[in-house]
């Protein structure tokens, strides 16, 4: 018997007790957080115990369901939290889960290799350069505490209270929780993917790559991982940053039609989704879009199922409407920068395959060459949307669109077409155009319905083509027919064009749709297709020219983003002043300057050290005997519409008029605000809402009685579709005056009570406070000096160290071949770029996903012992 055989037991019995220690800790977390979950403690314990059970039975479930969920679990506005949240719960039950199931079913001990990116230098250097920015983040968090005045607990503190350190930490602590649940995921695939990995070495010597489960594409390069289970795990990941991309667009698309319109590109209006987090500014969508959006051009590129297919495009595509809906000059530099890079480093990937085991035919998106002839042909597209858009607008871009894709499904028909069937479909369409032109100058709306007989006919001739090349006879005259449609196609396309134009602009449309028409005989004379005939290249095609047609329609659909462009030196300007501002609040300390002020010090700092005009209001609940009273406080700077700070119930919607009744009381003369709008989370027409104003003299000690009428019968949610969110709100309205209430309720004449925890007793469940449109005293506005200020320097050298040594791994180094290394390069460049104007380290939810993608950048797919 080996020494190795006699240590096995005593290995398994400590993991064992590990696992089970760490399950329990965070089981007892989780359900410690759902009993004290203000909106109903029982339905949170029984959602966590049954997404606990699924997890066990399922350990692969948090790859997906965690990036899925990240963008749609914030509901601070309705529980009142900001340390903790619905987010937190879910994380720790996905370790409990995944700790529970280890403890009860092991994993054999793993091979020590030496081979692999985990045992490489940069791997070990990265795991000692995550050890030592632990210890800053804590180290920092216990002096944010200490510069608070000491670690004092409480359910629903603030930013300037001690709770907020602890907030800014968990999400590198959670992140390494779970960091030991990927590999151990990974471990899982390759005890159940034997068979799917004899299968990749089995498979057919042609060089097309094998299909796994979930419809993407197992390359050669992803060899090493695929045996290990890493690319069901990589896949699943994938799959769930795509689906968190989408739901986090389509939160934004319900705003946008709830509050401006879809294609309203004019207002001043930045979408913030379920990011509660933007409730005074910051970049958490802008963050979250920075991630993901590398990843689901990723699975685009390796999806070839259609299915797959056509789910990333529909993530990828909402991703799009969305980002530019930020209206950011950071996500508009930060998108292109990642994106690119993942696709230099998938090309890069695909390249060093040998020459024999490059994708063949068979899947020609992966190809370089596929590659650049989308790039082209979406960049033309756009060129000429550019041009189109000003006079035609959508519908005549949008027929642009369609005709160019009939264009491209033409390709393959029309190769070496006989000269007489060139000349029939010449004959055809001529008879077609004239009868189009004809309905034109009786009724110019007739142009879209010239426009969609011509296009169906060219896409059902082309359907029929297919089937019939299926029974391997093709008939001359079905490319008669698609030919003679598209010409109709071309000039209904031109006619929508002048429709809507209403006449000018003449020139541009024969420039452009004479273009296309010519193509189609260079077409009939190329000996090789001109670009790749297949459906998944076609249909990548068509969704990245949808995107390209969206951000046209932003950059040339209203003023508000053209301001944001031509503001930019200013805008500059005025950062570089504010980080100057920052810093100096550090003072002369060398330990300040190494060591930092704490982790999420910077908008208690300002409240007190901070230039005037950057101290805003604040808010407190104190006990006074056996009654709960709230002090909100005026700040020093403009109390303009949008300058003060709100604090806010969500309601539900009222079915009358409504009475405001409030006792207050306070040592000065004061002005407070009151007003029930249709809000999202920043913006509202404040000046069409039920509004009231209190002008309260002051006297000492003394609580003054008011009830205030609310006309909140005019209220309304808006559409089915897209119902409107309602919040009530109070402000002070008077500078540096301090207002105690006490009370608070908004009841209808019909004696419904429209406020929840109206006198405070629990603290400040259910309340939530905005700063709509002053956001500077709580940011920083800068990813680096965010560090400097809250970690010091050596805080901000520790992180650049590490996240240097990722991008050299996922690039060039051990782990450049890993499969998620392209997206995760895109995606860790991107959130930088972001970074550079916007502190995003103060997002829990984002920050904590940045940090899981450099763990997994620093882990080694290990091979178990009987797999080697």
């Amino acid at each position: 018997m080996s020494l190795d055989t006699l240590h096995r037991p005593r290995t398994q019995l400590a993991s064992r007790l590990a696992y089970g220690s760490l399950a329990l800790l965070a089981g007892l977390a989780a359900l410690w957080l759902a009993w004290h979950y203000p909106l109903g403690g029982a339905l949170a314990l029984g959602t966590l115990l049954a997404l606990g059970a699924a997890m066990v039975r399922w350990p692969w479930l948090w790859l997906v369901l965690v990036p899925a969920a990240l963008p749609l679990i914030g509901w601070a506005p309705w529980t009142g939290w900001l340390t903790f949240e619905e987010f937190d719960m879910l994380l720790l039950t996905a370790a409990a889960a995944g700790y529970g199931r280890l403890a009860y079913k092991p994993f054999m001990p793993l091979a020590q290799s030496n081979k692999g990116p985990g045992a490489t230098k940069s791997g070990l250097l990265g795991g000692v350069l995550v050890s030592l920015l632990v210890l800053s983040v804590l180290w920092s968090m216990g002096r944010g505490f200490a510069d608070a005045g000491g670690f004092v607990f409480g359910w629903f503190q603030g930013y300037h209270e001690p709770m907020n350190s602890l907030r800014l930490a968990k999400s590198l602590l959670l992140a390494l929780l779970l960091w030991p649940l990927w590999r151990a995921t990974l471990r899982w695939h390759a005890e159940r993917g034997r068979t799917a990995s004899a299968d990749c070495h089995a498979g057919p010597r042609s060089g097309i790559h094998a299909v796994g489960s979930h419809g993407l594409l197992v390359t050669p390069a992803m060899t090493a991982v695929v045996h290990s289970g890493g690319a069901s795990a990589t896949a699943l990941l994938a799959v769930g940053m795509a689906l968190g991309l989408a739901g986090a667009a389509l939160t934004t698309i319900w705003e946008r039609l709830g509050f401006t319109g879809l294609l309203n590109f004019a207002t001043d209006y930045r979408t913030t989704g379920l990011f509660w987090e933007m409730h005074v500014g910051g970049a958490a969508l802008d963050g979250f879009l920075a991630l993901t959006m590398p990843f689901a051009v990723w699975l685009l590129l390796v999806a070839r199922r259609q299915l797959a297919v056509a789910g990333a495009l529909v993530a990828l595509g909402l991703g799009v409407y969305a980002s530019l809906t930020t209206f950011s000059r950071g996500v508009y530099m930060a998108l292109p920068v990642g994106v690119a890079v993942m696709l230099w480093l998938h090309m890069r990937q695909q390249a060093r395959l040998p020459a024999q085991e490059f994708p063949a035919h068979g899947a020609p998106i992966y190809q370089a060459k596929a590659i650049w002839n989308g790039v082209v042909v979406v960049g033309l597209y756009a060129a000429a949307a550019a041009w189109w858009f000003p006079v035609g607008g959508y519908r005549g871009t949008l027929a642009l669109m369609g005709t160019m894709l009939a264009l491209l499904a033409l390709g393959g028909l029309v190769q070496g077409l006989r000269a007489a069937s060139w000349l029939q479909a010449g004959l055809l369409g001529t008879v077609l155009a004239a009868a189009a032109l004809a309905a034109f100058a009786v009724v110019g709306k007739s142009s879209y319905v010239s426009y969609a007989l011509g296009f169906v006919g060219t896409m059902a001739a082309l359907g029929l083509a297919l089937w019939q090349r299926r029974r391997a006879r093709v008939g001359n005259w079905v490319a008669v027919v698609a030919l003679a449609c598209y010409g109709l196609t071309v000039l209904g396309a031109g006619l929508v064009y002048l429709n809507w134009g209403e006449g000018t602009e003449l020139l541009r449309a024969p420039l452009v749709l004479g273009g296309l028409l010519l193509i189609l005989p260079i077409l009939g004379c190329a000996k090789k297709p001109l670009w790749p005939g297949t459906l998944v290249w076609q249909a990548t095609v068509a969704g990245c020219m949808l995107m390209a047609l969206t951000l046209v329609g932003v950059l040339s659909g209203g003023d508000y983003i053209g301001n944001r462009f031509e503001t930019g030196r200013q805008d500059l300007r005025g950062r570089i002043l504010h980080w100057q501002a920052g810093l100096k609040m550090l003072g002369d300390s060398d330990e300040a300057f190494m060591l930092g002020r704490g982790l999420g010090r910077y908008p208690a700092s300002n409240l007190i050290d901070g230039p005037p005009e950057m101290r805003m209001g604040d808010y407190r609940v104190v006990q006074e005997a056996d009654n709960a009273v709230l002090v909100l406080s005026g700040g020093h700077h403009t109390l303009a519409s949008g300058a003060p700070l709100r604090f806010s119930q969500r309601i539900g919607l009222p079915q009358a008029d409504a009475v405001l009744t409030v006792d207050v009381r306070a040592d000065q003369d004061a002005v407070l605000g009151f007003e029930a709008c249709p809000k999202h989370l920043l913006y509202a027409e404040y000046w069409a809402c039920p509004s009231a104003s209190l002008n309260v003299k002051g006297k000492a000690n003394e609580w003054q009685h008011f009830e205030l009428p609310m006309p909140t019968a005019k209220l309304s949610r808006g559409d089915w579709y897209a119902p409107r969110l309602l919040m009530f709100s109070v402000s002070v309205r008077s500078n540096v005056r301090v207002v105690e209430l006490d009370n608070l309720h908004l009841r209808t004449t019909t004696g419904v009570e429209l406020l929840a925890n109206p006198g405070f007793d629990d603290g400040l469940a259910h309340w939530f406070f905005t700063s709509d449109r002053y956001h500077l005293p709580w940011h920083i506005k800068n990813l680096g000096m965010n560090l400097i200020f809250d970690q010091g320097w050596l805080g901000l050298l520790l992180f650049s160290a590490l996240t240097a040594v990722v991008l050299w791994r996922v690039s060039v180094g051990a782990a450049k071949d890993h499969p998620l290394a392209p997206a995760i390069a895109g995606a860790v460049l991107s959130f930088g770029v972001v970074g550079l104007f916007d502190s995003l380290l103060d997002v829990p939810r984002v920050a904590f996903l940045f940090y899981l993608f450099l763990l997994i950048a620093l882990s080694r797919p290990e091979v178990p012992r009987k797999f080697q």
